[in-house]
């Protein structure tokens, strides 16, 4: 098969396998990752094979397989090493904190965040510094450390938002409500919350997105339910529940452990 066929081939490849990671379809995604990242050592594109193993352990890391997604992100790491590709080594480092962090290693994460934001502060990447400074708050968050979780997360939100990137200023967004939730602040979680919905449909992003609509909505129950709507929070509860069951398995698995299900479950299951 010709280079140029080959191309053509990992470019389609490309796009399956990140409308499935997005989709919550990480099985499918992995396969495809695979693929991709063979037909990405046949053109000898060492770049693309770093960026493919750095997703493959990202959703490893959604399938909650933490040895798998630590070594396929440090073999990525490893790989933008060699190409001297300072971002993306970062990049992988923070994804490796955050892998981390999912298993409640919190020592962990905060040792492969900083290593990152070390590596990205003086790049020119401003939004990838921004995530990891927003990523580093949001551990801090789960530790309980909340003026410094918000120090940082909007920090890191004015990184991301000067470049214009939102995907991550909708997770940014996502990850302030979440810190006002666990401040029980309930109308600062719906206005972050709100701000992370309105940004999703801005950019018609509704089918692409299922995994963070259902968390955003779950989060926004919680938050009516504390200002006493319980309407409005019946509501974002059952379009939460419609959205994961869209998702696969882990990916539904690991929704319902972010939105606390059990506390909404218990609220409206008359």
């Amino acid at each position: 098969m010709k280079n140029a066929d080959l191309r053509t081939q990992a470019e389609i490849l490309k796009e399956k396998a990140t409308n499935f990671r997005n989709n919550g379809q990480t099985k499918r995604a992995i396969d495809t990752y695979k693929k991709l990242i063979r037909l990405y050592e046949q053109l000898g594109q060492s770049g693309q094979i770093a960026e493919a193993m750095q997703m493959l352990g990202v959703c490893y890391k959604i399938e909650n397989n933490t040895e798998k997604s630590i070594l396929w992100l440090e073999k990525a790491s490893n790989q933008y090493q060699k190409t001297q590709d300072k971002i993306g080594k970062g990049n992988a480092l923070r994804d490796i904190g955050i892998t981390y962090l999912y298993i409640k290693n919190f020592e962990q994460a905060l040792k492969y965040l900083e290593q990152s934001e070390r590596v990205l502060q003086n790049t020119n990447d401003r939004t990838a510094y921004g995530i990891t400074v927003a990523k580093i708050g949001h551990t801090y968050t789960h530790i309980g450390k909340f003026d410094k979780a918000k120090k940082l997360l909007n920090q890191g939100l004015k990184e991301i938002r000067s470049q214009d990137s939102w995907f991550m200023e909708m997770t940014t967004l996502l990850h302030l409500a979440e810190l006002e939730y666990h401040q029980q602040n309930f109308q600062g979680l719906i206005d972050n919350a709100r701000q992370a919905l309105g940004i999703i449909y801005e950019q018609n992003e509704q089918g692409g997105q299922k995994r963070r609509l259902a968390q955003i909505h779950g989060l926004l129950a919680h938050g009516y339910l504390g200002l006493k709507s319980h309407a409005r929070a019946k509501e974002h509860y059952q379009k939460s529940l419609e959205l994961i069951e869209a998702l696969d398995e882990k990916a539904k698995e690991l929704v319902l452990e972010d939105i606390n299900i059990d506390k909404l479950y218990l609220e409206f299951k008359s």
